[in-house]
């Protein structure tokens, strides 16, 4: 069971790889498109010295690559194959268990666990700990796209199509999605 966790864990990394690998291409194109769009820089939310909305871009894509970088770092740790039997002993394949493990493993494109065990959870809480690294990166970009966007500001605006309206109560606003 363990291990058919982590075949499935292994195709949903699989997106949100490949969605990382588009968001950072989707940041490059941004980047470079506002190399020279002067923004204003900010240090405790107030005016420092100006830069570019693409320097700004490109301090997103480093972290965010670092994010991708650490998954795949982690897949050997986190994607192991264990097949030791409930206690992780191994004993109902006698003197071949480690290397029926070993076979099993390499079957699934996994290492096998160095010691069989049910009970170890640190391969998952590094997975999750990383979805938490990148979902606080993600939030922190987002709300610095939603203060920009504010009329205090107005470094930022979003597209707004033809026919739309900015709020449903207020026509003559616009807000952010």
């Amino acid at each position: 069971m363990q291990t058919g966790d982590l075949l499935v864990l292994r195709q949903v990394d699989a997106i949100f790889r490949n969605q990382i690998a588009t968001l950072l291409e989707t940041m490059a194109n941004l980047a470079e498109s506002h190399a020279d769009s002067p923004i204003a820089a900010r240090t405790h939310g107030q005016h420092a010295v100006p830069t570019t909305f693409g320097a700004k871009v490109a301090v997103w894509i480093d972290e965010i690559s670092r994010h991708g970088d650490r998954m795949i770092e982690s897949a050997p740790r986190v994607f192991r194959a264990m097949l030791g039997g409930a206690a992780g002993t191994l004993a109902s394949f006698g003197k071949d268990g480690f290397d029926l493990q070993d076979r099993f493993a390499a079957k699934l494109h996994m290492d096998a666990m160095a010691t069989p065990s049910r009970a170890e959870g640190d391969h998952l809480t590094e997975y999750v700990l990383m979805l938490a690294l990148l979902s606080a990166t993600c939030a922190k970009i987002a709300r610095e796209i939603y203060t920009l966007q504010k009329q205090e500001f107005g470094e930022l605006e979003e597209p707004t199509p033809a026919g739309s309206v900015g709020s449903s109560t207020m026509p003559q606003k616009r807000n952010p999605f």
